[in-house]
């Protein structure tokens, strides 16, 4: 009897501290989460701040400006060292509610990407037409990524209603794709997603491309007899020194296509821009075994930023980023 009021009592007390320890588990999980909240919201204050200080600085924009830098994971004591108001001396807490020791523990990184350097999905349908130069871009770009040719049949199937503008109802038009990695409701595979997810995009409005940061794959699909090699050689001249204006862009690609090209006569302002109006900005958080991920839309007008959407997860802390099309941190 003795032996069996033992055990029991073991197993009643090993019940009792399960419950305390998941207890806590869930608390600190919560609060992890609420903090991961406020610093990833004042994150992307951050880069809205940094797009509107470059848009009072230059009018165009390229990868040698700060908002195209990413920022490596770093551990976010750094930032508060760095910063005389990053800790209040009252609570000894900084932004979010987090200490120094907790800051030890929270690494940070993201990055900010120029969605106009990408084919804008969008643009397939003008005026209610196919627009032909955007769907032979579109054609040459999966051609160049070897993606099948009926996978942006279904693209095309599947932006039409969208882009027309046509009247829908409210069920249609929660079932119209607005994002890339929807696309996989009208039949892309994975594998089809993945490769065109850092070339294609899908904005609210036709958008150019910015050809100061449009990549060598979006460039050679964009003029006609511009080769994907002449195209890195052009993307890597530009990198080095940026477009400030359309004819040195011109002259730059009649210097790559000899006789100029069939496709720079179409160098006009509706499909090419050396500015853009649209950013992704990608933000994760380490704490632990736990990482959160955000990833929001930005529209900037001017020197000021409109959040056209975002969205933040939370997993454990495995390589890779905010989902399956993204490309790694």
């Amino acid at each position: 009897m003795a032996m069996l009021t033992l055990a029991l009592v073991a197993t009643l007390a090993v019940g009792v501290l399960w419950q305390q320890w998941r207890a806590q588990e869930e608390e600190t999980t919560s609060r992890r989460e609420e903090q991961a909240t406020w610093l990833l919201g004042s994150a992307l204050d951050w880069a809205r701040v940094i797009l509107s200080e470059d848009a009072k600085a230059s009018n165009t924009d390229n990868k040698t400006e700060p908002w195209s830098i990413p920022l490596q994971e770093t551990q976010l004591s750094s930032f508060l060292s760095a910063s005389n108001s990053g800790v209040n001396n009252d609570t000894g807490y900084g932004s979010g509610g987090v200490d120094d020791g907790q800051a030890e523990e929270i690494y940070i990184s993201g990055r900010i990407t120029d969605l106009q350097s990408r084919l804008n999905i969008f643009n397939l349908y003008n005026a209610g037409q196919i627009s032909t130069p955007d769907l032979n871009a579109f054609t040459q770009l999966f051609k160049i990524l070897g993606v099948p040719e009926a996978d942006l049949n279904r693209i095309l199937q599947s932006a039409g209603p969208f882009a027309k503008g046509e009247a829908q109802s409210t069920l249609t038009q929660l079932a119209t794709p607005q994002r890339l990695e929807q696309l996989s409701w009208v039949g892309l595979s994975p594998e089809t997603l993945s490769k065109i997810s850092p070339f294609v995009t899908w904005l609210p409005v036709r958008t150019p491309v910015n050809l100061n940061t449009a990549a060598p794959q979006v460039l050679a699909a964009s003029f006609y007899g511009l080769s994907l090699v002449n195209a890195q050689t052009l993307a890597q001249a530009r990198d080095a020194q940026p477009w400030n204006t359309m004819d040195d862009a011109m002259r730059a690609l009649n210097a790559v296509m000899p006789g100029g090209g069939t496709g720079t006569a179409n160098l006009n302002n509706t499909q090419f821009a050396l500015n853009s109006s649209y950013f992704q900005v990608f933000g994760r958080l380490r704490f632990g075994a736990l990482v959160f991920t955000e990833r929001s839309v930005l529209q900037r007008t001017n020197q000021q930023t409109l959040i056209l959407w975002r969205e933040r997860r939370a997993a454990g802390a495995e390589p890779g980023c905010f989902s399956t099309i993204e490309p790694p941190c």
